[in-house]
């Protein structure tokens, strides 16, 4: 694996994490989730990076044997 992989899939995985949190708080606070478009202005991102962190972390958290 490139280091240029590595630093990509780790900022995916900082991307997703702060998504998890932004899910977390929003559906707490009105009850539904957020757009893509809305995760995307929140972290100041864009949506094509909301989406390929979100796809980095269903990928990660299905082949990962530690993470449930």
């Amino acid at each position: 694996m490139t280091h240029y992989q590595l630093k990509c899939d780790q900022r995916y995985a900082d991307v997703f994490d702060r998504i998890v949190v932004i899910l977390h708080d929003y559906r707490k606070e009105n009850f539904r989730s957020p757009t893509i478009a809305q995760i995307a202005s929140m972290i100041g991102d864009t949506e094509e990076v909301v989406l390929e962190s979100l796809e980095f972390g269903k990928y990660f958290s299905n082949h990962s044997p530690f993470l449930h």
